[in-house]
């Protein structure tokens, strides 16, 4: 079998502010890995716990950029 060669993974900075960021490496791709952590949360501090309502806004952001 053929190895997938153009997978790409883009990480920090992102969330549901900041994900339009991603359009132009979708144009390019749609073998994209995208991952929010960061800004899962307001106070930004990892051991507060994630907050949904923000990672709910990423995710239909990001599903938003495939149309």
């Amino acid at each position: 079998s053929a190895i997938a060669t153009d997978r790409i993974a883009i990480a920090g900075g992102l969330g549901p502010r900041t994900y339009e960021v991603l359009r132009n490496f979708f144009f390019y791709s749609k073998n994209l890995s995208c991952d929010m952590q960061g800004q899962a949360r307001k106070s930004g501090k990892a051991t507060d716990p994630i907050e949904m309502d923000r990672v709910c806004e990423y995710v239909r952001g990001v599903c938003s950029l495939l149309k």
